[in-house]
């Protein structure tokens, strides 16, 4: 199995020199989706683990992680990741009707892209989480700091 490409592979000949490729056994295609779910988490975790800007799910038996940014913040991730050429699924589109009140859900199905192409989408999700995050962070700073005080 080649879990960057996500492709299969029967070896024939006495030798094994006769290479075909084929779909990844049904019985197999699970074990491969946790690799790749796996990799997304291990991403996520040396990215922003400890940040407090960010959790997501590790699923066990399901291959969608739930994201979850800083509150006001997902739709303003998915944006970015889209102007960097990475689409994820809308914001909140696991809530009824795709609305999130609290604008902080990304649902991720990482089993369906190439591995390398994964770890790529995945690095960039982590950088636009940090960005939206510490933009968010500074304006509540900006607005929670006392007006200056005019010299006489």
């Amino acid at each position: 199995i080649d879990l960057f490409e996500m492709k299969g592979y029967l070896f024939e000949g006495d030798h094994g020199e006769n290479v075909k490729q084929i779909e990844i056994p049904d019985d197999l295609k699970e074990t491969a989706e946790n690799y790749h779910t796996e990799m997304v988490e291990k991403i996520c975790e040396g990215e922003l683990g400890g940040l407090g800007i960010a959790k997501w799910t590790n699923p066990k038996g399901g291959y969608f992680i739930s994201f979850d940014t800083m509150d006001g913040c997902a739709k303003e991730v998915v944006r970015k990741c889209a102007k960097a050429g990475v689409v994820l699924t809308q914001a909140g589109a696991t809530y009824p009707g795709g609305v999130d009140p609290h604008d902080a859900n990304i649902r991720i199905a990482p089993s369906f892209p190439p591995l390398n192409d994964l770890k790529t989408a995945t690095e960039l999700l982590c950088l636009a989480t940090k960005y939206v995050a510490c933009t968010k962070i500074l304006e509540q700073r900006r607005a929670e700091a006392p007006a200056p005080v005019a010299a006489q």
